[in-house]
């Protein structure tokens, strides 16, 4: 969590203009990382340091792995595949019991799987807000990111698909793809 997170906004406001700049404390950290940010928080403005001073700081300049960029793009996209099954498999669970018990069946809420899920990959390890954690509405974005994701998930799927539609649109479905299409 963010310092001052559990804080009410305008107390938060009062620590930060009368307060130092808060320090990680963590050894997680690096020691060039914790100096680059101390700097970048400096409350004065003339005491921080311009970005070519920045840019030259030995956090920036020190030597990396080549394989830096790429292992966080598989990271990333190994957690996005993952929530999408997580959230398709949510989906097609709230379909197949809308099917058996009728459309106005409430279907038990479960955001906090996806929630134990953001936190077990360290997607909102840091920024724990309202706006971080995903709507479980279903929504035309929510199933285009989806696509993906819906022929591995459909391991026990016996051929019976259930398309969710608004009034008007058109589902197309195969085995390996969906195509959602708005009317004209």
């Amino acid at each position: 969590k963010p310092p001052l997170f559990n804080m009410n906004a305008m107390s938060a406001l009062y620590h930060i203009a009368q307060n130092d700049s808060p320090l990680l404390q963590s050894s997680h950290w690096s020691e060039y990382f914790r100096n680059f940010v101390d700097s970048c928080l400096q409350k004065i403005p003339q005491d921080r340091p311009t970005s070519d001073v920045l840019l030259k700081h030995r956090f920036l300049l020190r030597e990396r792995p080549q394989t830096v960029i790429m292992d966080l793009i598989q990271r990333t996209k190994d957690a996005v595949r993952e929530l999408d099954n997580l959230q398709y498999r949510k989906m097609k669970k709230i379909l197949f019991q809308e099917a058996q018990n009728g459309p106005n069946a409430e279907a038990p809420e479960e955001e906090e799987e996806v929630e134990q899920f953001l936190h077990r990959t360290g997607t909102i390890n840091s920024m724990e807000s309202s706006h971080s954690v995903p709507s479980m509405s279903i929504s035309a974005s929510s199933q285009s990111s989806s696509v993906n994701s819906l022929a591995d998930a459909s391991d026990d799927d016996d051929g019976a698909e259930i398309a969710m539609m608004q009034e008007g649109e058109h589902t197309v479905t195969s085995n390996s793809s969906v195509i959602h299409r708005l009317p004209v």
